[in-house]
């Protein structure tokens, strides 16, 4: 056998024993594998978190070639790559409790890449940024369009949250109790006594739960226009004189006041009086329908002056005269 037949086959034993030759070696945090070729170690894989699945990480095989992400699939599993055998693998890795797949731009060395991991991820807030690292921005604020966030998640003050990317639609508010049905927000008309709590007040009925002189069961309470110990009954107001008549003393007067629950027949009444010589305050009946707010009696100011008069005050209260 010449020299240069020997040498080929001296090349083709040395090819033939750095293939058995190949090995697994690991490091912190990362492994590599690596191939003996004539006593020396050739790298044929790389990957940056050693199968970790709680790591951010990227596979390149061999060193130098494009890297290969990590990536989620969902909200709770993470395509995890790794090596075998010199070549780049993957395996689906579902995240433990109370974790979930987030991803974020992940730098090693000259390699940057958009990566995900298994990780605790902070909550997701109605701000026009992705919080929670899932690559959504304000997912779950506004999901029935209706311009009011999630009460179930947090806002800033003044911030208006894009709800669609590229589209002028935005949410300027927030505590909407029912974020899957758009009719319902606050500040939205409650429908009376339907079941179901339209303006986020936390009942059914008006906004302060309180009845209303109307003939309807405004606090769907079941009693219309009063309570248990006296339904069916409104405030009601007398004048004295007639009503707002100047040229008369006298006095209005409140009825069946209500306070606490309960039914009183009042005896409260204001009288007209003279603020000054030519200024008349006319006790008078103001309408206002509600029960629990009552300011039935009130006074108007009259200037006696206008008619050529004065304000003059007596026993049954004051007229101009």
């Amino acid at each position: 056998m010449d020299e240069k037949a020997s040498n080929a086959m001296l090349v083709a034993i040395v090819a033939v024993v750095a293939i058995v030759g190949l090995v697994m070696l690991y490091s912190n945090g990362s492994n590599r594998e690596e191939m003996s070729v004539s006593g020396q170690a050739v790298v044929t894989c790389f990957d940056s978190d050693g199968n970790n699945p709680n790591a951010f990480g990227f596979v390149q095989a061999p060193p130098g070639s494009p890297a290969v992400a990590d990536v989620c699939v969902d909200s709770t599993t993470v395509d995890e790559k790794y090596c075998l055998g010199g070549r780049l693998t993957s395996r689906r890795a579902t995240c433990g409790a109370g974790l979930r797949c987030i991803s974020q731009l992940y730098t090693l060395g000259a390699v940057s890449v958009t990566s995900g991991r298994c990780a605790t991820s902070p909550p997701e807030i109605c701000d026009n940024i992705d919080n929670d690292l899932d690559r959504l921005v304000d997912e779950g604020c506004d999901d029935d369009s209706d311009r009011y966030c999630d009460a179930a998640m947090t806002k800033p003050v003044g911030v208006s949250v894009s709800i669609c990317v590229g589209t002028p639609s935005a949410a300027d508010h927030g505590n909407d109790c029912n974020d899957n049905d758009r009719t319902i927000f606050p500040g939205s008309g409650d429908l009376t006594c339907d079941g179901i709590d339209q303006d986020c007040s936390g009942h059914d009925g008006t906004p302060d739960n309180q009845e209303f002189c109307d003939n309807i069961d405004n606090n769907c309470d079941g009693i219309v226009d009063g309570t248990a110990l006296a339904p069916n009954v409104c405030i009601t107001c007398t004048d004295s004189d007639g009503g707002n008549n100047p040229s008369v003393g006298g006095f209005a007067r409140n009825w069946q006041m209500r306070y606490d629950g309960r039914i009183y027949d009042s005896p409260y009444q204001t009288y007209d009086f003279c603020e000054s010589s030519t200024m008349l305050n006319e006790s008078v009946c103001v309408p206002d329908r509600r029960l629990s707010r009552q300011t039935l009696s009130a006074f108007a100011r009259i200037d006696c002056a206008a008619s050529s008069l004065r304000c003059i005050s007596a026993g049954s209260g004051a007229y101009c005269g």
